[in-house]
């Protein structure tokens, strides 16, 4: 492998500041909050569109919604794309000699703009899977001689495709341990009435935010058993 350092870029979907780390007293999150101690913590940042397929265009482009075409959720039938002429992470890196790969959640296209060279997408929540997945592009570019760009673009903690849960509900590899939030160990942030119904939707998203802590740790631990670990740049956000 090239002296090049390697990328790995995890992108949770809709995770806000409820991380310990961040000043949250009753959520844990040991794994994101020991890659934060390790690292930079940046303290000050903003999606600027509020909108999934946006906001993921604008981290993979580096411009803004009404510069890249990707205006709302990835819809070919209003081009709600990428426009063609845009050039975008995976396609330079791709050109700079890197191994590229996504896994999980992708929600941008088209898949000629952002032309990841290994690409799994998946609706799974499965956190071990996608840490499977990734040990296996760990361990495939470990004998490749190019660097690699890795993305794992995490489901949670989004709702679920019922819009009322958060995937709590599902079975997962036994790898994953079920979190045990309640309405009564959780913050209810300012802008948030204190309401038994805001206690059960905060219990519920720091379940799902527990299960993607886990997640980022099956990753960080399989970076390290590939010793891949010190090559490799790694972002969180």
């Amino acid at each position: 492998m090239a002296n090049k350092k390697n990328v790995l870029l995890m992108v949770a979907d809709d995770l806000g500041k409820q991380l310990s780390c961040y000043g949250a007293s009753t959520i844990k999150t040991p794994n994101i909050d020991r890659l934060a101690g390790e690292g930079t913590r940046f303290e000050y940042a903003f999606a600027s569109t509020a909108s999934c397929s946006g906001s993921r265009s604008v981290i993979y482009t580096g411009l803004h919604t009404h510069q890249n075409g990707q205006y709302g959720l990835a819809s070919h039938r209003h081009h709600f794309v990428t426009f063609d002429h845009v050039e975008t992470a995976p396609q330079l890196l791709n050109q700079s000699g890197y191994r590229t790969g996504i896994l999980g959640k992708i929600h941008v296209g088209p898949s000629a703009v952002y032309p990841w060279e290994v690409t799994r997408e998946s609706e799974t929540r499965d956190v071990a899977v996608i840490a499977d997945q990734a040990n296996e592009f760990l361990l495939e570019s470990k004998t490749d001689e190019r660097p690699f760009f890795l993305t794992i673009g995490f489901h949670d903690p989004h709702r679920d495709r019922t819009k009322g849960g958060f995937g709590n509900d599902q079975e997962y590899d036994p790898r994953i341990k079920k979190g045990s939030y309640k309405s009564d160990n959780v913050e209810i942030p300012p802008f948030i009435n204190d309401s038994p119904g805001a206690r059960f939707e905060l219990a519920e998203y720091y379940n799902s935010i527990h299960r993607l802590d886990q997640g980022v740790g099956f990753v960080l631990k399989a970076l390290e058993e590939t010793g891949l670990a010190e090559s490799t740049l790694v972002i969180f956000i």
